[in-house]
């Protein structure tokens, strides 16, 4: 295996009791803020001629989001033409749903982030929301920020038989202060087939590590053992010079067995993870009877789900998904397999 790196968003009511008569009186709480954008049937749409990031015209996959003066976010676009945005519709809060503040009021100065920093704006047009409609307005910004990249997990050398859908990822932490987000570039030596995000994944900074997986399908049809080489490539969109790069091989190994005994086991079965309790990694065993979609998800304590992971179609046989959680805290975790008709949960233990 070649690793390298590169550098570094209701109504209350209470009754109050009197001699005679009762009243009821009636409290509206606050309206519900989006944490996303939700369209409304108003706006306001703006556009650019030049937008800058880091003293160059912002790069194809920079993001734009405009927030009211509540902080709502009610209005996203995703640059397509180097240094330029349009028309991005910054949407007003429909009055016929009291519960939910969707967007901006007349007379609200929108706030612009650029790849999650603050924008200086450049103008020529004011960033006020007007009421609908409203005629489109040249708005130029800029917005400067630092960038960083920590790879925590590589991919690594496997073993697989044949028809076996073989799972890597990828674990990194956006260390600088800025929304980055990352391309990734899969290719097979042999030519098998890659299940990888057909899109780029936003990655907000912080101490959160992100987990990004790709997929090999091992072909059937396979005469005596054989090695595939994969090749990665997962790269910021904005410094291409930040992510990892590097190589993975899958060994797949000869299914022929003597007639002494099954080629396939008799039964489905989910083993105990180890190491248990287990800090950063574990592995996670488990046999298949026939070839099945397997999906692995994990809950909390409360049983609220908090991971999933579709590892596609499995052939027969015994497996071993390396399992790594992603800024889990330490405690009590189930982790249930789901494989056709088959289903089963068993008990583990973070310990940081």
């Amino acid at each position: 295996m070649k690793i390298e790196n590169k550098r570094g968003m209701i109504y209350g009511r209470i009754s109050v009791a009197l001699a005679a008569p009762v009243f009821l009186i009636m409290l509206a709480a606050p309206p519900i803020h989006a944490d996303e954008v939700i369209p409304t049937n108003v706006w306001n749409d703006f556009y650019s001629s030049s937008i800058v990031f880091n003293s160059v015209p912002a790069p194809l996959g920079s993001r734009i989001d405009g927030f009211d003066a509540d902080g709502v976010l009610c209005g996203r676009f995703i640059v397509k033409n180097a240094g330029q945005y349009g028309f991005i519709q910054i949407y007003g809060d429909d009055n016929r749903t009291t519960n939910v503040d969707e967007g901006a009021e007349v007379g609200d100065l929108i706030r612009f982030e650029l790849n999650g920093r603050p924008t200086t704006l450049l103008g020529p047009a004011n960033n006020d929301w007007t009421s609908f409609p409203a005629v489109p307005r040249e708005l130029d910004m800029s917005a400067s920020g630092t960038l960083g990249f920590l790879l925590i997990q590589a991919p690594t050398d496997k073993s697989a038989a044949p028809f076996d859908t073989v799972l890597f990822q990828i674990v990194f932490r956006n260390t600088g202060d800025v929304t980055d987000f990352y391309n990734l570039e899969v290719t097979s030596l042999l030519g098998w087939e890659i299940l990888s995000p057909a899109a780029a994944t936003y990655v907000e900074s912080g101490p959160s590590a992100q987990t990004i997986r790709f997929s090999v399908i091992v072909p059937g049809a396979l005469a005596g053992p054989i090695a595939d080489q994969v090749s990665f490539d997962l790269a910021s969109g904005l410094d291409p010079s930040l992510g990892v790069s590097g190589t993975a091989t899958i060994m797949v190994i000869s299914t022929d067995v003597d007639d002494d005994g099954p080629l396939v086991p008799l039964t489905f079965d989910l083993r105990q993870n180890y190491p248990n309790p287990f800090n950063p990694s574990t592995k996670i065993p488990f046999t298949l009877e026939t070839a099945s979609r397997v999906t692995i998800s994990v809950f909390d304590a409360l049983g609220r789900r908090v991971d999933e992971m579709y590892l596609g179609s499995l052939s027969p046989g015994r497996h071993i998904f390396v399992y790594l959680p992603d800024n889990f805290s330490s405690g009590v975790y189930f982790y249930k397999i789901d494989a056709g008709q088959f289903s089963a949960v068993r008990r583990m233990v973070l310990l940081k």
